[in-house]
């Protein structure tokens, strides 16, 4: 799996939240942006107080794709998509709604993204296992069928780091977004390890 990187304010490389491709970013200062914020935006700026330049505003450009993300006060304002890497093809679609819940609520509140993808983990192994058994129970069964030590160990991961924030109230590492983050690439390495994977491989098979 090829690891996501996140956009962040004034690093140089990340994935582009427009292309999705890990490119060099150009960094420049938001004076002379209101208008380019303004054709995103329209009149909405003008609420804002966007007038050519903006205190606090700058902006990164992509050199794979050469389109701008906007950002006030380093965080993105422009454009508005999920700060997660996309959840893998195969994904149940009720995992895949959760998944995509706890993408937009990671920059307000962690605690609450990590403990949403602990019930998406909840409900991806029900999915696979096609019960109605608890968390611990599948990963119980999942690493006695003889998983990869890698993957058993993704499943801890996200097994006690999302139950310490739903169940004993402990923030633990998970008051940090980049922590959480993290949870988001574990859950999607288990869903290519447990959903992707086998089914390419039993389509390769029949086609051969």
């Amino acid at each position: 799996m090829v690891d996501y990187i996140p956009p962040k304010f004034n690093e140089n490389a990340f994935n582009c939240p427009h292309c999705g491709v890990y490119a060099h970013q150009e960094w420049f200062s938001g004076v002379g942006y209101g208008n380019l914020a303004r054709q995103y935006m329209g009149d909405i700026v003008d609420v804002v107080g966007i007038k050519g330049e903006l205190a606090g505003m700058s902006v990164s450009v992509c050199s794979h794709c050469h389109k701008e993300v906007i950002w006030l006060n380093e965080n993105i304002l422009l454009p508005r998509n999920l700060p997660v890497p996309p959840p893998p093809e195969g994904t149940p679609l009720e995992v895949k709604n959760i998944y995509i819940e706890a993408g937009k609520v990671l920059n307000d509140s962690p605690r609450a993204s990590g403990a949403l993808m602990r019930l998406a983990l909840e409900l991806l192994l029900r999915n696979i296992k096609n019960n109605n058994l608890p968390l611990d129970d599948n990963i119980k069964k999942l690493v006695e069928s003889g998983i990869p030590e890698q993957l058993t160990k993704a499943l801890s991961i996200l097994r006690v780091n999302g139950n310490d924030i739903m169940h004993t109230g402990e923030i633990k590492i998970l008051e940090n977004k980049d922590d959480v983050l993290y949870l988001f690439n574990i859950f999607n390495m288990i869903v290519e390890d447990l959903i992707t994977w086998p089914k390419n491989l039993m389509n390769f098979t029949k086609n051969t």
